[in-house]
């Protein structure tokens, strides 16, 4: 009798640990299909035409990624990841999630004057609408924070703060002791007055500060170079910083009509793909021709601009100091960067068209001049205005604003387990 209980012990036993083993490979499977749906948004981002892949190997098992589109909606994208675990008596476990996701070449962030992913510090400044009243509309995914000062010539919504649980304390079943006795009235208390939620901000379109999030779309790398490449390659840093500099986007050197060297030559054409960095200073024209990509930091300090298109660098962006970047045809211009780092605007500069980072901030200096659009993993405004004698953030909404064609952008929509 004695025996068969241990061997029944011992049987239970061993079907409780293979139990919990399958429920912790379970778990293991659930979270390789997230990671797996994870990698295949950015697949996506990357590229358009991106239809899933097959035993693709992530910690301790594989996933496969099927992509389709549904009927009707050719903007949309549905991407189950199936993930595959090994588990105890040479068994498997599979979990499965599905993700949707849109592919448009008209982003969302376009339409705003300020689109943030993350909370938005607006600290001074004017964002106007431009010729049409109330479209300088401002948008983050997080909370707002506004200050006396700023005008928003349009509509804002903001997603609010992050919502934590209260945990009640436990009273163990006792009974709380009585009031004491009221034996003197007290008087009642005067009403509070309402607290402005803008705090002194005037915002002419209305507002929602529990907003629902709008997906920040991310771009494609790949295609975006592509569309340089287009237009040529050059392999090499692109170095201005006085006259007589010599590069193969300057045309030859040549000398006016008193022999002297001729400064209309200091025009800087730049198009293509670009391995490496751009630097101009002094006195130079910069001409932007297309869709430029560069793969190192881009520093811009010329004498003036021309052009349309748009500049994309893997690194950092910087728009020195008084710049003055408004004689380009502003509503068919765009500035990129793909890095963390981000854009930089400093002080008393002029930028106009629209500013996107999709990976990074955007960081304005005191008394900037924006005419088009912010669009930001994040953004750092709160260098841009306070103070009296120091004018805030002016930004105005070109509402006509034609960007460059800067191929298709993807933005996740959800997700959920199969």
């Amino acid at each position: 009798m004695g025996a068969m209980l241990s061997v029944s012990l011992l049987s239970t036993s061993a079907v409780s640990a293979r139990l919990s083993a399958r429920r912790r490979d379970s778990e293991k499977a659930l979270h390789l299909a997230e990671g797996g749906l994870q990698h295949a948004f950015a697949r996506l981002a990357d590229d358009r035409q991106y239809t899933g892949e097959s035993q693709t190997g992530l910690g301790d098992g594989t996933f496969d990624v099927k992509v389709t589109t549904p009927s009707g909606a050719s903007d949309i994208r549905e991407l189950e990841c199936t993930a595959t675990v090994p588990t105890v008596g040479g068994a498997y476990v599979q979990r499965a999630v599905i993700g949707t996701a849109q592919v448009t070449d008209k982003p969302p962030m376009w339409g705003f004057a300020v689109f943030s992913d993350k909370k938005l510090d607006l600290k001074g400044g004017l964002i106007d609408s431009g010729p049409r009243l109330a479209e300088g509309h401002v948008h983050t995914n997080g909370d707002i924070k506004l200050h006396k000062g700023v005008y928003i010539d349009g509509y804002l919504s903001a997603v609010g703060p992050p919502k934590h649980k209260h945990k009640h304390k436990s009273d163990n079943g006792a009974t709380p002791p009585p009031p004491p006795p009221n034996t003197t009235p007290k008087p009642p208390k005067k009403p509070k007055k309402p607290k402005d939620p803008l705090h002194g901000a005037i915002v002419t379109g209305g507002y929602n500060l529990s907003a629902d999030p709008i997906p920040f779309p991310q771009i494609s790398r790949s295609e975006l170079a592509a569309l340089a490449l287009e237009n040529g390659e050059y392999w090499g840093d692109i170095k201005h910083e006085k006259h007589g500099d010599q590069s193969p986007f300057l045309p030859p050197a040549d000398k006016d009509e008193k022999g002297h060297p001729d400064k209309d030559d200091d025009v800087i054409t730049l198009r293509g793909y670009i391995h490496g960095s751009v630097r101009i200073e002094k006195d130079a024209h910069v001409i932007i021709d297309g869709v430029v990509f560069i793969t190192g930091k881009v520093e811009l300090r010329g004498k003036s601009y021309s052009g349309a298109g748009a500049i994309i660098s893997d690194r950092e962006i910087k728009i020195a100091k008084h710049e003055n970047l408004m004689d380009m045809d502003t509503s068919k211009v765009a500035f990129v960067s793909l890095s963390k780092k981000g854009i930089k605007i400093e002080n008393d500069a002029k930028v106009g068209g629209g500013i996107y980072a999709p990976k990074g901030k955007i960081k304005v200096g005191k008394n900037a001049y924006i005419f088009g659009s912010l669009a930001g993993q994040s953004l750092d405004l709160k260098k841009s205005g306070g103070g009296k004698k120091k004018k805030g953030l002016h930004l105005t909404r070109d509402t006509d604003y034609q960007p460059p064609f800067l191929g298709h952008f993807v933005s996740v929509l959800g997700w959920r387990e199969k």
